[in-house]
């Protein structure tokens, strides 16, 4: 009797009629779906303006086309070429359709940046699904021989992507099948039906698809192996051998690729004993290997779906279905996982990304985001999520904010000049931006200035307020976080400065009355001016120079930015701004005289240089940075040590220190050879700071008359905020190699260096021109800049022109040394030289603030004792946790399951037009 049955109900499968009805039943809802949210939203026609426009990434443009366009050219084919090929019909739309439509809505709603494992799945499902398509669609005696060949490779991958997927997508039928008969007799689903026959037309298509999923695990496997089956069996010489060769591969490849992650074995490598020289010297060798395997580490939320252990959906699933017990439903999760291994993280899912980026930092010498900034780029766009506010390092170089216009204008004033720049952006995306640049003034300039505004007619809208460091970058960082807007400007180092402003605000879609109409209008962003001002004495050679740009995140400018100098248009370059501008007078550095203040007078202006004095008896202490980075710099290393041979200074009174871990000490002869024969001479992590407590707790005991630290840009986003101040016996100068110096150090070091009457030297002439300035300082030197000297006096001023003002008190400030036990008085009485003089300083800075809430906060921080205290920007930025879909800590009701899944595609569009602003009015 039930023989009978069964074959009954195989005979009406194999009926014509039964692979009509199956394939059109569901293609003609299809259709009428699409129609209708076509009437009713314009989605098609929306999403191709959403992706030209660029409101959405283009491969997910690509990826939402395709969803919809698999289906219309399985229609197109269904009614053309295959019209009276029944069979043919069901493996289409069984073996191409079906899959290729759910793995590209996985692709686009799931799964994310793909790993060597993932890829090599994705590239199986494509080879074989065109490889089967051609067998579908031509007839076997027009395939040429070469095709043929392809195709049996074609077809070997097909029977192992079949297998996978339906030994995947088993899992999940045989509870679905349950869930689609018990609910549908519960009736719930009724309840979203009554305002639009879309939603029956959804669930008529989501009932069907429900039921090709149920049964897809069962129909894939069997089309795939008679498809594999029909291809070994005709004859093509070495065919046969080359399906099997394929067939063994690529079974290897799958278990190569997914059972062994690379982070494993890095993160036990990361357990050896570094003392050792053999561990140091693989550890060089391998560096490519071990960033890798930190790399998916850090980026495990971003290129995973979740780890063995946290994955529970399908205990879950089964518990809710069947009641089955923990023992057997973690039994089939185990069996998921293994299944899964792709799409599934090796390790611990909430901390390896903060142990990967630690180990970076900490052996490789540099952040992991400015290491590997277009690596994490790209695997943080491959899924929705949100950029942080903030210009972080992922944001260095990206192009979001268009300089729309550079203003200079220069008041020329005797021979020195107040320069004003005036630049206007627009926000090129759809999300506010944060634009950052670090940059460095001439010599002998000051920042007099800094004003915004977002309004066009009203020049100068909010002004700057000068305030304590610590107090002015709180608020700020606040204000953004509040998405209210300031500007503030910072000295983050000898004439270098940090300027950043915020929001900038986005463009949008305007669609008027009818916003579910694909009639739109892009509107662009508004437009944010922002000013800068500074004085600055004519240089030698007859010109205004110009500030020179270090880094910039977020903003940019093209041959479409207009860059007018005192009014007239000038051709725009490559820089961010001329080098410098000719001056119009003629002009010469001339002598000054200041007063500062009731007690203070400044005299200034242009002095002969004068030669280091016994430069050949001073003892001088060479501090060389001993990083993993150093390992770039020995070319640049030597050079140094070439001109020091060269210099006054007698080599025999220079002795070296390699600052790591350890200090070790060096003759020059000695660090020549360490440079060309030790691989591990530059090894770990260590900053500016970390360096000098190295050298005084580790150092010689004898005393030098100057110690020169030579370094690459340094790792300042390793500094923390409680590195203690330490005060050197000798001057301390940084000299760096390559041709920038850092962007930014921190206040730390800073301190240490201008108490010590150090700073940063561009060259050795310099350090002598600086060494020199140091030893004057008793007699009343500040400061020698570029051959103008700066330094106390006890003339009688009189008529004394206040246009120089902010010069001399800038050099006066600079000049001053903090004493650790009355350091907040001290500073406070800095600040307010700062304050009067209208100019930034080391511990001043310039901020504006838009509103009477934000000035009364910041009267608030300038009360506190911290006031003064700047915390390390790090410039990490928080990429978004795309989830864990596998990981279930809340069961729904199985009515829920269905509601979830039929839902789940107009939920997709939803998050778009949330994430791109495109609802009305915004």
């Amino acid at each position: 009797m039930k023989p009978a049955i069964i074959n009954r109900v195989l005979n009406f499968i194999r009926k014509p009629f039964f692979s009509y009805a199956i394939f059109w039943s569901w293609n003609a809802v299809f259709l009428v779906l699409l129609v209708g949210i076509e009437i009713e939203v314009s989605f098609m026609v929306g999403l191709m303006k959403n992706v030209w426009k660029g409101f959405l990434p283009l491969d997910y443009g690509l990826y939402s086309l395709l969803i919809f366009a698999i289906p219309l050219a399985s229609i197109l084919i269904g009614a053309t070429i295959l019209r009276k090929r029944p069979y043919d019909l069901l493996k289409l739309f069984y073996g191409v359709e079906v899959p290729l439509t759910l793995i590209f809505i996985l692709r686009l709603a799931v799964f994310r940046e793909m790993t060597a494992g993932t890829l090599h799945l994705f590239l199986l499902l494509g080879f074989g699904m065109v490889s089967y398509l051609i067998e579908i669609l031509v007839k076997p005696e027009r395939i040429p021989n070469g095709v043929a060949y392809l195709m049996r490779i074609g077809h070997t991958m097909l029977l192992i992507t079949g297998l996978y997927i339906g030994f995947v997508l088993i899992f999940y039928s045989v509870p679905m099948g349950w869930f689609a008969v018990r609910e549908f007799f519960r009736f719930e689903w009724v309840r979203p039906f009554k305002e639009s026959f879309l939603p029956y037309v959804a669930a008529l298509l989501f009932s069907l698809t429900w039921t090709l999923i149920v049964f897809l695990p069962a129909a894939l496997p069997i089309l795939y192996f008679r498809a594999f089956a029909r291809k070994s069996r005709e004859e093509l010489r070495y065919g046969k051998v080359l399906m099997l060769s394929t067939l063994v591969v690529n079974i290897g490849l799958l278990f190569l690729l997914n059972s062994n992650q690379p982070q494993i074995k890095t993160f036990a490598f990361f357990e050896s004993d570094f003392t050792q020289k053999e561990n140091r010297i693989e550890l060089i060798q391998r560096e490519k290997s071990l960033k890798k395997g930190l790399m998916n580490a850090y980026l495990n939320k971003d290129r995973y779906l979740g780890t063995p252990e946290r994955n529970n959906h399908i205990k879950e699933l089964y518990k809710e279905s069947f009641g089955l017990e923990n023992e057997a439903g973690q039994a089939l999760q185990n069996l998921d996982n293994f299944v899964l291994s792709p799409f599934l993280y090796d390790g611990d899912w909430r901390t390896d990304d903060k142990k990967a980026a630690e180990l970076y930092q900490k052996y490789f010498d540099q952040n992991i985001q400015k290491g590997e900034q277009e690596r994490i780029l790209h695997a943080v766009r491959s899924h929705w999520g949100a950029d942080d506010i903030e210009a972080g390092l992922l944001n260095v170089n990206e192009e979001k904010v268009h300089i729309q216009l550079q203003e200079i204008a220069v008041n020329e004033h005797l021979d020195a000049a107040e320069i004003q720049i005036h630049e206007v952006y627009q926000n090129k995306t759809f999300d506010r931006q944060e634009i950052f640049y670090y940059f460095s003034l001439p010599e002998n300039s000051v920042f007099t200035g800094l004003w915004l505004s977002d309004d066009p007619a009203v020049e100068k809208k909010y002004a700057f307020q000068v305030s304590p460091r610590g107090a002015a970058q709180e608020v700020y960082k606040r204000e953004v976080r509040r998405r209210v807007d300031p500007s503030l400007l910072e000295q983050v180092g000898p004439n270098q400065y940090r300027l950043r402003a915020f929001p900038i605000e986005p463009k949008r879609k305007d669609y008027g009355e009818h916003w579910r109409s694909s009639n739109f209008t892009v509107i662009e962003g508004p437009e944010m001016h922002l000013w800068l001002s500074y004085k600055t004495l004519i240089s030698p050679a007859g010109t205004w120079d110009l500030p020179q740009l270090n880094e910039r995140r977020n903003v940019y400018w093209s041959d479409q930015t207009t860059l007018l100098i005192n009014g007239e248009r000038v051709e725009k370059t490559d820089e961010w701004l001329p080098a410098q501008i000719k001056a119009e007078s003629s002009a010469q550095p001339a002598k000054h005289l200041v007063q500062l203040n009731d007690s203070v007078k400044i005299e200034f202006g242009p002095a002969p240089k004068e030669n280091l004095p016994a430069a050949g008896t001073m003892k001088m202490a060479v501090l060389l940075d001993g990083s993993f980075s150093m390992r770039q710099q020995k070319a640049e290393v030597q050079a140094i040590l070439d001109e020091l041979k060269t210099s006054p200074f007698k080599s025999e009174n220079i002795r070296a220190f390699v600052i790591g871990e350890t200090c070790a000490e060096y003759s020059l002869a000695e660090l020549e050879t360490a440079l060309k024969s030790q691989e591990d001479l530059f090894f770990g992590s260590s900053n500016y700071t970390e360096m000098i407590h190295t050298y005084t707790q580790k150092g010689p005991d004898q005393k030098f008359d100057l110690i020169l630290m030579i370094s690459d840009q340094g790792n300042y986003e390793s500094e923390t905020d409680t590195q203690e101040i330490v005060n050197l016996a000798s001057p301390l100068f940084l000299l760096h190699t390559g041709e920038k110096r850092a962007p930014i150090y921190s206040d730390a070091f800073l301190e240490i260096m201008q108490n010590s009457k150090g700073t940063v030297v561009s060259s050795l002439d310099d350090l002598e021109e600086q060494i020199w300035a140091a030893q004057k300082r008793e007699t009343g030197l500040l400061a020698r800049k570029n051959g103008i000297s700066y330094a106390q006096s006890d003339e009688f001023v009189e008529n004394a022109d206040p246009f120089y003002l902010p010069l001399a008190a800038k050099y006066f400030i600079e000049s001053r040394e903090i004493n650790p036990e009355n350091r907040l008085a001290e500073m406070d009485a800095i600040h307010q030289i700062a304050l009067s003089s209208g100019i930034i300083s080391p511990y001043s800075s310039m901020i504006v603030l838009v509103n009477d809430e934000q000035k009364q906060r910041l009267k608030e921080a300038e009360e506190r004792e911290d006031r003064f205290d700047r915390e390390i920007e790090s410039g990490m930025e928080l990429t978004d946790d795309a989830g864990e879909p596998f990981n279930v800590t809340g069961t729904p009701e199985p009515h829920e399951w269905i509601l979830i899944f039929m839902v789940a595609g107009f939920l997709i569009y939803g998050y778009w037009r949330r994430k791109r602003g495109i609802s009305a009015g915004y």
